[in-house]
């Protein structure tokens, strides 16, 4: 469960441009609600309307049939156990689940964070070239300057109701994500004397240490690769007996 009590999440992928919408849900009915939520995004957004649904056979998936007819569009199903039938879906979830255990792993951030961890994921995936369309699908190239690694530290200037001209000024944080619809980072509190810590924060005034990671642990040390090989060499059985030259040739 993450921390906003999800359990579960939907992704929508446009099959032309490949541009990926994922909506993180408490439950699996809450799916068809979040078809509603993109499909008034997109046709507002784009001026285009959905023409066709790809989907497998999941009972999530079982309310979009009547909505469906009613609408005009086309819901199509895969055959049962057959993932390949619809695999731009299934490859693009697998891809965002190993880019937010990566992250989660690299940070050795809590596993209640997965579902800022995927919505990191996606949001960078959107913003990879694709070979069809040479962008994300939009009029413009994206700006990729205010990028930074997931799960660094962060000092967060402290907003201006809670600025004091004694003492520190600044919070330690640690980097989570973007902020969706805004030009701001969310931050999850550390360490602070008036900020309440294990919460989080939007805002954009801060300095990042994008080679630390606070919720690393600094004791722990690995032994490196080439003492190792060293030892093993070491307890490694050779034979005594002389060994001589054998000649093929006669």
């Amino acid at each position: 469960m993450s921390r906003g009590g999800k359990n579960y999440f939907v992704t929508f992928i446009d099959d032309f441009s490949r541009y990926t919408k994922v909506y993180l849900i408490k439950n699996k009915d809450e799916a068809f609600d979040m078809l509603l939520t993109y499909k008034a995004e997109v046709e507002n957004q784009l001026n285009k309307e959905i023409k066709r649904i790809r989907s497998d056979r999941s009972g999530e998936y079982v309310l979009f049939n009547d909505y469906c007819v009613k609408e005009g569009i086309i819901h199509e199903v895969t055959p049962p156990y057959s993932l390949e039938s619809n695999g731009v879906v299934e490859r693009k979830n697998r891809t965002l689940k190993e880019m937010m255990n990566a992250m989660l792993i690299s940070s050795n951030a809590p596993d209640n964070l997965w579902g800022e961890s995927l919505l990191i994921a996606c949001f960078l995936q959107n913003r990879i070239p694709h070979r069809k369309t040479g962008n994300i699908g939009k009029s413009y190239q994206p700006n990729l300057k205010y990028l930074r690694v997931r799960g660094c530290l962060a000092k967060v200037m402290l907003l201006d109701p809670k600025k004091r001209k004694i003492g520190s000024k600044t919070s330690d944080c640690m980097f989570l994500g973007y902020a969706e619809h805004s030009v701001a980072y969310r931050f999850l509190v550390l360490n602070s004397d008036i900020i309440e810590r294990n919460i989080i924060v939007v805002t954009k005034n801060a300095e990042f240490f994008e080679h630390i990671f606070p919720l690393k642990s600094s004791g722990t040390s690995e032994q490196p690769i080439e003492n190792a090989s060293d030892a093993l060499s070491e307890d490694v059985r050779r034979s005594k007996r002389q060994r001589k030259e054998t000649s093929f040739w006669r």
